[in-house]
């Protein structure tokens, strides 16, 4: 036993056993080994408390406190709480596009005093219909428009006529 001031050191042989080691602040040691009938098997008063899914990195071979233990649970619960959100919102979504593609693939066509034109569909990209003028009638296509109206030669005719009265 060695004193220096207030601090005792004990120096033992290399292979010692103790019935009971009391200390009232801090035991250190290099390597701390928990054997079969340890009566409170807990380690407490650890460092590492926090931990930030994605951010902390890990130590290997130490141990995480129940701190960040709850950190992650915390994570799991909300993720586990998004999977349900997002399954619900694909669910409606798939029910959507689904209308949308019926709704797409419904076909149309233009019928006249004779005579209709072909079935078209959205779902082809084939959606256009001409709309041709014969025997003095022009069309003519601007935007959502198409104006029909007598051509000039048979417009002058028709004014020709109205003016032999």
């Amino acid at each position: 036993i060695t004193q220096n001031g207030k601090d005792f050191t004990i120096a033992t042989k290399k292979d010692v056993t103790f019935d009971t080691v009391t200390a009232n602040d801090t035991i250190t040691a290099p390597k701390v080994k928990a054997t079969d009938g340890v009566e409170t098997p807990e380690v407490t008063g650890l460092t590492n408390k926090t931990w930030v899914p994605g951010q902390t990195q890990p130590v290997s071979g130490r141990a995480a406190t129940e701190d960040q233990l709850k950190a992650v649970d915390d994570q799991v619960e909300a993720n586990k709480a998004n999977i349900t959100k997002n399954a619900g919102d694909i669910a409606a979504n798939k029910a959507q596009i689904d209308k949308n593609t019926e709704a797409i693939g419904r076909k149309i066509s233009l019928g006249g005093n004779t005579g209709s034109t072909d079935e078209k569909s959205l779902s082809t990209g084939d959606v256009k219909f001409n709309i041709k003028g014969e025997n003095g009638l022009t069309t003519v296509a601007n935007g959502e428009d198409v104006t029909v109206k007598i051509d000039d030669a048979t417009k002058a005719k028709i004014d020709n006529a109205a003016n032999q009265d």
